[in-house]
C-alpha cells in the first residue's frame, strides 16, 4: 500500500468512506506487480479493481504488464483482456484488448509516438483491439476510462454470446 501513488490511495479511500462497501475491499488483492507500475497504471489498476468488485453481471479477468510476441516483435501490454464471465457463461474473447496507458513524460516525443503507432498497427493486425487512455483522463476521471472498457467488454461478450 505504501508504494501506491496518493491518487491510487485516495480512489481506496474513497470506496473505504462508504461502509457498506467496506465488506467487499477485503477482495481486492493488491497484485504483485503494483509497486513497479507508473503513477498512472497504479491508479487504473486500482479503479479497475475496486470497480470489479461491484459490478456483478458482467466480469472480466486482466493482466497486468502482459508480454505479447507480434511477428518476433516482443510488446508488453499496460494491460490486457483476452476473457469474460457474463453472468454464468465464461467467454474467451475473439479479439483480446489491450489497454495502453499514455503519460505526456513518455509518449510525447516524435520517436516514442512513431513507436506507438508502428506497435499498435502491429497489435491491430494480429487481431487485437487497442483501447489508449492519456495520463490526464485516467487522473482526472479514472472511473469513467474503467466504465469505457467496461462497456466495451459487455458489448463484446453480448455479442459473442450471441453468435
Amino acid at each position: 500500500f505504501d508504494t501506491l501513488c496518493y491518487r491510487a490511495k485516495e480512489i481506496i479511500f474513497n470506496v473505504l468512506e462508504n461502509s457498506e462497501l467496506c465488506e467487499k475491499l477485503h477482495q481486492l488483492k493488491l497484485h504483485k506487480k503494483l509497486s513497479t507500475l507508473s503513477p498512472i497504471e497504479q491508479i487504473f489498476f486500482v479503479a479497475f479493481s475496486a470497480f470489479s468488485l461491484f459490478e456483478n453481471e458482467c466480469n472480466f479477468h486482466f493482466k497486468v504488464q502482459k508480454e505479447i510476441l507480434v511477428d518476433n516483435k516482443k510488446y508488453i501490454a499496460d494491460f490486457y483482456v483476452d476473457r469474460a464471465t457474463y453472468k454464468d457463461f465464461e467467454i474467451d474473447l475473439k479479439n483480446p484488448i489491450i489497454i495502453e496507458l499514455d503519460g505526456f513524460d513518455y509518449h510525447s516525443n516524435k520517436e516514442q509516438m512513431n513507436y506507438d503507432y508502428e506497435r499498435e498497427q502491429d497489435l491491430q493486425l494480429a487481431g487485437y483491439k487497442i483501447m489508449r487512455f492519456t495520463g490526464s483522463q485516467i487522473f482526472n476521471n479514472p472511473c469513467e476510462c474503467v466504465m469505457k472498457v467496461y462497456k466495451y467488454v459487455l458489448d463484446t461478450t453480448i455479442k459473442e454470446k450471441r453468435d
